[in-house]
């Protein structure tokens, strides 16, 4: 590919970058291209691991596939990449998640806003997140001795809350409809099942140490959007040049789309500029405090509308490739750990 023209700022001594997706010499100015949406991605990904992997385990991994066995390497892609895997992008009709943006998509940042509840309204997590039950209930029948059926009636509420924690989502609701025990579920369980079953909701975890996106990877983000949409507008006609037909009173509703993106993006005043060093220059997480967000409300969102956002699909089909990176970078630490063990066994002989 040759060296980046705009390599900037110069990092570790590299005055210029050499970036493919195959290393053949070796060189210390190669480098690996990687998307800064999903650098973001990985970088929250490998902080929930087990193990945490750093961004040099990728570069190691990468660096070594290609000594590794096809069987090795192999990736399990997610979802449309055997379609969109040639050396020229062709749309798929239904893939149009993959350009979406997966750190602030409109969608996925209203969903998640919606959640959190104002400083004036009153609101409590330990509140039950279903109505009550009706005090006469047929499935709270004791049974003819006079003794309650029920079971889990005469277990704590903290032994309660930790059954949950251990089922599936779909056996939580049906347990719920069998034993009365389980009718007061609060709403705070619900961040903790969130957690579980979408992992790549981190604006849920306070404690994380990446709590802001690099500024370089708006800068990067900014413009490619601008030279998309310029690129776009000159295949649709400048705005000052848009040329109405005599069957049409006003330009296409298209047409007029386009430009106003473009003008968006060109005076953007809040853009984070990349000389930036400060906070602004960070585009900050939505921010969901564990007191004062409906966890079973965006839980909730989550299972009916998760599907039908660009952004929360992209970002989840991202994040799932970077499960697949870090489940091969800790085969091949096995590997490593083993060829060790030969080596050292050899040695002693």
């Amino acid at each position: 590919m040759g060296p980046t023209p705009d390599w900037s700022p110069s990092r570790h001594g590299v005055e210029e970058i050499f970036e493919d997706d195959i290393f053949w010499d070796g060189g210390t100015n190669d480098g690996m291209p990687f998307h800064p949406w999903c650098l973001e991605v990985y970088q929250r990904a490998a902080l929930q691991q087990k193990q945490p992997k750093t961004i040099d385990d990728m570069g190691d991994w990468w660096e070594h596939t290609e000594a590794m066995m096809e069987c090795e390497k192999e990736l399990q892609r997610g979802m449309g990449y055997e379609e969109s895997n040639g050396q020229y992008w062709e749309h798929q009709k239904g893939q149009e998640f993959f350009i979406a943006d997966p750190l602030k998509d409109f969608e996925l940042v209203k969903l998640l806003q919606d959640a959190v509840i104002e400083p004036s309204e009153a609101f409590d997590p330990a509140d039950s997140a279903f109505p009550d039950w009706p005090s006469h209930d047929p499935t709270a029948s004791p049974s003819k001795s006079g003794v309650p059926t029920d079971p889990f009636l005469h277990l704590p509420a903290e032994l309660l809350q930790q059954i949950l924690s251990e089922l599936p989502t779909p056996t939580v609701a049906a347990l719920r409809e069998v034993s009365r025990a389980f009718a007061h579920i609060p709403i705070s369980f619900f961040h903790t099942l969130l957690r579980q079953d979408y992992p790549w909701i981190w604006e849920a975890d306070s404690t994380t140490p990446v709590a802001h996106y690099s500024h370089w990877t708006q800068a990067v983000i900014d413009k490619a959007a601008r030279k998309l949409a310029n690129d776009t507008l000159q295949l649709a006609g400048h705005a000052n040049s848009i040329v109405v037909s005599p069957e049409e009173t006003t330009p296409s509703q298209a047409r007029i789309a386009i430009i106003d993106a473009t003008n968006a993006i060109d005076t953007d005043s809040t853009r984070p500029a990349a000389t930036l060093k400060n906070d602004q220059a960070h585009v900050i997480p939505v921010f969901l405090p564990r007191i004062r967000t409906n966890w079973f409300k965006l839980y909730a969102a989550l299972k009916k509308r998760g599907a039908e956002v660009p952004g929360l699909k992209n970002r989840e089909r991202i994040w799932r490739d970077c499960e697949e990176i870090m489940r091969k970078i800790d085969e091949m630490r096995i590997r490593e750990r083993d060829e060790g063990i030969r080596k050292l066994r050899r040695c002693i002989r």
